[in-house]
């Protein structure tokens, strides 16, 4: 067994991924396998007298490769089955003059937050198997932006109130356009009246909910009217740049690029998930995404990520079962085959050949990375 100092810059460093679990004295998991090791940890364990983490190197694929604990597994499958219906019914509700429940989705990020401290990955593979469903309601796109969000704003060690704050503003910043993203048609003799409607949705979600008296916190007000916005100041409706964006707002805006790309509402822009990462990467580096926030969202999910099939070097078919933190392409999957082999691919002879693609998708070609495929009226 092997320790580490808590204040020791040496032993610590603020920001490290481990790729073991951090355990206390008594044998408790403080730190699991794959998460940043941030300050808000390091003042959290000394408020609880921990000085020192234990570890054990030689148990470094044991950690990762379990596989899903099936309680938790199935707790979130309902959550995200259950969600989206009562995200429809209340939006149904604002829309009318039906009473509304001003509390009525807060148990609801609760729940899932808890599911996402517990372990993130039965959750996020859920979420990628919803968003790259065939034709998915407006609901259930606010669901898969609010939890995706809040399992990368745990990862990089937010408050559990700023995390349940960031999930009720993905839920709820879409509230004005009932009917999800509107099809653009640049054609269209009302293309920029369409344009500039869309823009203004979240000050109008915000608006809406206000009138129907649904209290909302200061941060949920500025999540919501900064969802668009962009690190270069070329997004919208304010065109703010990154030193005036609240730092979650960043996450919102990273996740809600990657359901674009991924989700099927938009025929023009339905690409595999590896591609969609790969390409958020690489206009994190031109400066649109804050960067911290898209290695993040890689590092949760993996850049195969966690649900989806992938195809070995071996030409076996496997699924991606865990990220490893920062090995990015090299995750724990489960082999497609009668024993359901758990692999760790940090210790394996094999590797990930590239992802298995569905009908509904395309790869995206390298000639349109250049291309800001996001934006749904681009």
């Amino acid at each position: 067994m092997h320790s580490l100092e808590i204040d020791d810059r040496d032993s610590l460093a603020i920001d490290e991924v481990f790729p073991y679990d951090l355990l206390d004295e008594s044998g408790t998991v403080m730190l699991r396998a794959g998460r940043r090791f941030t300050l808000e940890v390091q003042d959290l364990l000394v408020i609880r007298g921990c000085r020192r983490l234990y570890f054990r190197p030689d148990v470094l694929s044991q950690s990762q490769c379990r596989p899903y604990d099936q309680a938790c597994a199935q707790v979130a499958s309902n959550l995200l089955r259950e969600s989206p219906k009562l995200v429809a019914e209340y939006t149904e509700a604002i829309h009318s003059a039906k009473p509304v429940d001003p509390q009525l989705l807060d148990p609801m990020v609760a729940n899932t937050l808890d599911v996402i401290t517990k372990d993130a990955a039965p959750l996020v593979a859920e979420l990628m198997q919803l968003a790259m469903g065939a034709d998915i309601a407006p609901a259930v796109r606010s669901v898969c932006l609010s939890s995706l969000s809040m399992v990368v704003a745990e990862y990089l060690g937010t408050s559990a109130f700023e995390c349940r704050s960031l999930g009720k503003a993905g839920l709820l910043h879409d509230i004005s356009l009932p009917d999800g993203i509107p099809n653009f048609d640049r054609s269209a003799p009302d293309f920029e009246r369409q344009m500039a409607s869309y823009c203004a949705h979240p000050s109008r979600s915000i608006d809406l909910l206000r009138r129907r008296l649904v209290s909302l916190t200061d941060l949920e007000v500025v999540l919501m009217g900064q969802v668009h916005e962009q690190c270069d100041g070329s997004g919208f409706p304010n065109a703010l740049r990154k030193r005036h964006l609240h730092p979650l707002s960043c996450v919102l805006n990273a996740v809600d690029a990657f359901l674009t790309l991924t989700v099927a509402t938009d025929s023009r822009a339905r690409f595999v998930p590896a591609d969609a990462l790969a390409y958020l990467a690489y206009h994190a580096v031109d400066g649109c995404f804050d960067l911290r926030t898209i290695q993040a969202l890689i590092s949760v999910s993996a850049v195969y990520p966690i649900g989806t099939q992938v195809q070995l070097s071996d030409k076996s078919l496997a699924v991606v079962l865990r990220s490893t933190g920062r090995d990015y392409c090299k995750p724990v999957i489960r082999r497609m085959d009668p024993a359901n082999e758990i692999v760790d691919l940090r210790d394996a002879a094999v590797e990930i050949e590239g992802p298995t693609t569905v009908s509904a998708m395309k790869r995206l070609p390298k000639r349109r990375l250049a291309e800001k495929l996001w934006v749904p009226f681009a």
